[in-house]
């Protein structure tokens, strides 16, 4: 029968001597006649059997095998010491046999093996580690110059509807976002890649920002790099308080201060469309919708002095849709905008154009001649003087230049019109 622990708990090198014999497989009677401890003792130096803790497995396996200490029984101790390297319970001493200690053991060694491959993947993963910040700026390329400019202290909102579209197109909309909160951030590689987002978003604001405002504003925040805190405080800058209201009363001034007079020498569908333009400017500002009624009132007062326009305002104003009802704003001003277009048209046919031509006449020379077929003579008088000179059939010499008569020069050859204006551009 396999020795038993005594009732009583032992220290921990008693548990060691009766350990040994346990997973031995010695009855007490064996155990007393077996030299297994003494001649461990002996290979390993001991003088008292708790010193058998100072040693590792891999001392116990350098043991030599001499007498009782085989290299079977040098593996059923190295099984132990491994096993028992833990601080172990009296329970667990208790329920220890041959076969157990050779499971339990072989679990360890199952476990140290995956716990030496999860650490060499580690150590790989570590090698090739790439931080968000890398793994952003490969993922994302960031143009700055596709970024407008902010050049007019009236047109932030303008200026940062587009940066916004073009940053949620290159992928760092959350920087020009006032509502985000960083805070919201948990893991490191978002607050990483938020920074990465930042230090782009500062080179967009540093590089664009020109008005005098401004340019106050990025440069408290240019060295922290804080480009989020920057486009907030820019937004409550311009879009709160009396800066907005000055900003939204200057860009309704530029919608209703706008005249479309008599000697408007400009394109008259430019005309409507900068009208256009400013009135969603305001809009933009105030964040209001202006009413179809009120924009029709303000285009009126816009183009009634003009005389072509006044009489096309009122005709457009009693048209009447299907239903009978006033047409809605968008076709009264489509209306507008097409009789500003045919009228464009007119007024370009009627404009004298300046044309070059090769038969062009000296501005200080006036004067008649006539010119014989083939070669011949030419005469030619003016106030520039008289003249003669030798041409082909055709040709009226006056002053330097040379005039081909039409009839004349439909029949000349392309190589002979070319020689022609070559040799009278030089006169």
């Amino acid at each position: 029968m396999a020795a038993q622990l005594p009732p009583q708990i032992p220290d921990q090198a008693t548990w060691y001597a009766i350990g040994i014999r346990k997973v031995l497989a010695l009855t007490d009677a064996q155990a007393v006649a077996d030299p297994i401890l003494d001649d461990l003792d002996t290979a390993l130096g001991l003088t008292s059997t708790i010193q058998f803790l100072m040693f590792t497995a891999e001392d116990i396996a350098k043991i030599p095998p001499v007498g009782s200490i085989t290299p079977v029984r040098i593996k059923t101790l190295i099984r132990l010491r491994r096993w028992a390297s833990p601080a172990r319970t009296f329970d667990e001493w208790d329920a220890l046999t041959p076969l157990n200690l050779v499971e339990m053991t072989e679990e360890m060694n199952i476990q140290e093996e995956n716990a030496r491959i999860a650490m060499h993947a580690l150590a790989l993963r570590q090698d090739n580690v790439v931080t968000a910040k890398e793994a952003y700026k490969k993922r994302v390329k960031v143009d700055t110059k596709a970024y407008i400019e902010f050049k007019s202290e009236d047109k932030f909102r303008t200026w940062r509807r587009i940066t916004q579209m073009t940053a949620k197109n290159q992928g760092i909309y959350k920087v020009f976002d006032k509502k985000f909160d960083p805070l919201t951030l948990v893991t490191p590689e978002e607050k990483e890649e938020f920074q990465a987002h930042q230090e782009t978003a500062m080179e967009i604001l540093v590089t664009n920002c020109k008005t005098i405002n401004s340019l106050a504003i990025v440069r408290r925040h240019v060295d922290a790099g804080t480009a989020h805190a920057c486009f907030k405080e820019m937004y409550e800058y311009y879009l709160t308080g009396n800066n907005a209201e000055r900003a939204a009363a200057k860009a309704k001034s530029k919608v209703r201060d706008m005249r479309l007079t008599n000697d408007y020498e400009r394109s008259l569908v430019g005309f409507f469309t900068l009208w256009e333009n400013n009135l969603l400017d305001y809009e933009e500002f105030t964040g209001k919708t202006v009413t179809d009624e009120e924009k029709k009132k303000w285009l009126t007062e816009s183009v009634r002095v003009n005389d072509k326009f006044r009489q096309e305002v009122n005709s457009a104003s009693r048209i009447r849709d299907a239903q009978g009802e006033i047409q809605p704003f968008k076709d009264w001003y489509a209306q507008l905008k097409e009789f500003a277009a045919e009228t464009d048209d007119v007024n370009a046919a009627l404009k004298p154009t300046r044309k070059i031509k090769v038969n062009s006449t000296d501005t200080n020379t006036r004067g008649t001649g006539r010119g014989g077929a083939g070669k011949g003579g030419g005469r030619g008088s003016g106030r520039g003087g008289r003249g003669a000179g030798r041409g082909d059939g055709g040709v009226i010499s006056i002053g330097k230049q040379r005039l081909i008569a039409p009839e004349v020069w439909k029949t000349w050859s392309a190589e002979k019109k070319a020689a022609h204006v070559a040799k009278t551009r030089r006169l």
